[in-house]
């Protein structure tokens, strides 16, 4: 499988894939050879499926006015969405780039493409006859030398129009030697300008990735130590089972039915029984998502419980007696702790190793070769800077070092290769980076980036005796829908964007999209006219506030390596910095517009900042997360949380403790007041349906107010008038690739 830029959009969704498929690539690689740059290119593997799904390309024009206009149409016509519109054979596209050169060098050339956007024809030409270059593709004879006149007229061109040299190249390979279909893949960008792998200071070429599932449903997956069998999950509905897929013949069987969501899987040592952790009951509060560890055979039968609350990942130890695993908890101070647990693999002798408590936690555990130590990470996962750290904790005595001073954003994932020399794991050292594969040598420590492509790796799982790794992979597609706020039908899918949004006073909207190739703010009419790209850079831009007077824009963005605040002017002009240090995100606008307020992502304090920047102030000393100020600018709106429960806060605007507590079992990426300040809109799904819900200042359960329907909701938003609904909908598509030839890296 390649990466995700040459993906076709039945490719991309999953779908059966024929010679068209092989069209579409061919139409990427001939574009960015012309244009110097893909026709879908985003940073991230989910954004880049985004673009092809939804998006048409730039004309090739807008990059080399002087392309021939014919060119520009055979390109266009192989990035046709619809396969149907395609060319249906490589060897109908190679008959039009023949016949381009014929023109050429009779003296007819095609006529140069206008300097603007142009419809194309996206209809079949049908089957055409077959010409020499056809018959020449399924032999190994080359074209006779009639072809040659056409190269010579290449080569004067690409003199003439150098720009377009690269469209000569692609042709003339395909010309040349009378070469097939498969001569393409040697034009692709990874083997013209260096390889998209990194390990130390060596190149090495791709990891060979085989798709083994393509329903975007298999978000946890496990192969068996001796790489004959995978366990991989499918989620349909908030329900995983377990399916099993052995690989020299491709069957698959399920042996754990769908029931609740399964968020890990492991193989025993010995390879008989397969391991996994699931929610069976929703509990509320901060610490919902407490699992229990369940061992089952191979064959299938009736799952063994192993151990509860296990609320993180867990690592089998060798010789397959014991397993460590996260467990979260809440003390009497009512912080959070992160408790390393071991247990006997028949669920007795639980002891907690070592604990800490938050912002500081354990994530993922995995046992030493030798059975004598736990390597966990551990740092601060929220702080939106480099703070996640290896470290090593004995077993003996539960003392821990430090195993190097580097440090990650995100570490998701860690497996021994093969020969125990290193661990392989899946990590990030920036938000804006997509989670790729490392190797981390033992006992060296030392890192080394083994991917650096468009993929976004998630589960990995390694074959203790064979050259064999699983690993899924994670795409997301959302978009903004708008409408009336009265008809949720009314809905319109309007453009792409992930993140957060933002309505301005004058009903325009501010949203995060990777329409430029990078994480930043955008703005836009409701209709999705006058789309402006706002910020700039590689950065994350995002969470955008807007003043009431519409004069500003506060977001968030970690631009400086960590996350903070920053105001610009509502056209993006006089980006300034208003507050540094530890991380700080998910700022609110008070409506005298004189206030940012804003959480400290480290403990989710809640605190404020004047409007021009200075010394910021504190509001809370408990967990207050994600603030909205009423309309009256009198209270302030927050989630918090206790030992038992979740609630929905409301705090005086002067900061404090709550006037009031509501109980709240579930989570809302926003709180929105209604224009009275007399009630709280948030979102909940309930039974695998999102939909918004008012809650009563006066108390009372909440009312449910729109459906939404099944699609995931990543924001939501009011225009200022009430009339309007935004809602950023959307999913989460995951998949499961086989790696070999591990011992390359």
């Amino acid at each position: 499988m390649g990466t995700a830029d040459y993906m076709s959009p039945e490719q991309a969704r999953g779908l059966p894939v024929d010679a068209r498929s092989d069209v579409w690539s061919l139409g990427v690689v001939i574009y960015e050879m012309v244009a110097g740059k893909r026709p879908f290119a985003a940073p991230t593997h989910s954004d880049t499926i985004v673009s092809i799904l939804e998006r048409e390309p730039a004309p090739l024009s807008r990059y080399v006015p002087e392309i021939p206009a014919e060119l520009e149409r055979i390109v266009m016509k192989a990035l046709a969405k619809d396969a149907k519109g395609r060319y249906q054979t490589i060897k109908e596209m190679a008959i039009d780039l023949r016949e381009l050169t014929f023109e050429a060098k009779a003296d007819r050339p095609a006529q140069f493409a206008p300097g603007r956007h142009r419809a194309y024809d996206s209809r079949s030409n049908g089957e055409r006859a077959e010409t020499r270059i056809e018959a020449s593709a399924r032999s190994s004879t080359p074209v006779d030398a009639g072809s040659t006149l056409s190269v010579e007229y290449l080569v004067s061109e690409i003199k003439s129009h150098k720009k377009w040299a690269a469209f000569a190249g692609a042709v003339l390979i395909l010309l040349l030697g009378g070469i097939s279909y498969e001569g393409y893949r040697l034009l692709r960008p990874s083997n013209l300008i260096g390889a998209s792998v990194r390990t130390g200071t060596k190149t090495k070429s791709p990891l060979k990735l085989e798709p083994l599932t393509a329903t975007g449903q298999s978000r946890t997956v496990a192969i068996s130590p001796d790489g004959n069998y995978v366990a991989y999950t499918r989620t349909i509905e908030r329900k995983s089972g377990i399916w099993l897929r052995q690989l020299a013949t491709n069957t698959n069987i399920e042996i754990v039915p769908p029931r609740s969501l399964i968020y890990g899987l492991a193989f025993a040592t010995s390879g008989q029984y397969l391991y996994f952790s699931r929610t069976d009951e929703p509990t509320a509060g901060p610490l919902r998502d407490r699992r229990e560890l369940y061992r089952i055979s191979l064959l299938g039968g009736v799952p063994t419980k192993i151990v509860g609350g296990v609320g993180g990942s867990f690592s089998i130890s060798p010789n397959d007696s014991r397993i460590a695993f996260i467990r979260q908890a809440i003390n009497r101070e009512g912080q959070r702790e992160f408790h390393l647990v071991l247990v006997n693999a028949d669920g007795t002798g639980e002891h907690t190793l070592i604990a800490e408590t938050y912002p500081e936690g354990f994530l993922i555990p995995v046992w030493s070769p030798d059975g004598q130590s736990i390597i966990c990470t551990d740092g601060n996962a929220n702080g939106g800077g480099l703070n996640i750290r290896l470290i090593e904790v004995a077993i003996a005595d539960g003392t821990r070092k430090e195993l190097s001073a580097e440090r990650f954003f995100d570490i998701q994932k860690m497996a021994w290769l093969p020969d125990k020399s290193a661990l392989l794991m899946t990590a990030r050292k920036n938000l804006a980076h997509n989670i790729q594969l490392w190797r981390v040598s033992y006992p060296a420590i030392e890192f080394s980036q083994i991917t650096e492509d468009s993929n976004y790796y998630v589960d990995l799982s390694v074959a203790s005796a064979a050259d064999k790794a699983v690993a899924s992979l994670e795409t997301r597609i959302s978009d903004i829908w708008i409408g009336s706020s009265s008809e949720p039908g009314s809905l319109k899918r309007i453009t792409q964007a992930i993140s957060s949004l933002c309505w301005t006073p004058r009903g325009q909207l501010v949203y995060t999209s990777t329409a430029s190739g990078n994480k930043n703010l955008w703005i836009m009419q409701p209709d999705g006219t006058e789309q402006r790209q706002l910020t700039n850079g590689s950065a994350v831009d995002d969470q955008a506030a807007v003043t009431p007077d519409n004069h500003y824009i506060v977001f968030s963005s970690n631009r400086t390596g960590s996350g903070q605040l920053w105001r610009m002017d509502i056209d993006g002009a006089n980006q300034i910095q208003l507050t540094s240090g530890a991380a700080k995100g998910y700022p609110a606008i008070s409506p005298d517009g004189k206030w940012v307020l804003f959480n400290t992502t480290e403990d989710w304090h809640l605190w404020k900042v004047p409007i021009d920047g200075g010394e910021p102030a504190p509001l809370t000393q408990y967990f207050a997360s994600r603030p909205a100020v009423s309309p009256d600018g009198k209270m302030i709106a927050c989630f918090g949380g206790t030992e038992s429960k979740r609630e929905l806060l409301i705090v005086p605007f002067a900061g404090g403790q709550p006037l009031k507590r509501f109980e709240f079992g579930g989570y809302s990426a926003r709180l929105q007041w209604t224009t009275d300040s007399n009630a709280l809109i948030y979102e909940l799904e309930r039974d695998g349906v999102t939909a918004l819900f008012k809650q009563s200042l006066a108390s009372g359960q909440p009312q449910e107010v729109i459906t939404l329907g099944e699609d995931v909701l990543f924001d939501f938003g009011y225009s200022s008038d009430g009339k309007l609904l935004a809602a950023m909908r959307g999913g989460w598509h995951h998949d499961v690739v086989l790696i070999r030839d591990l011992n390359r890296y």
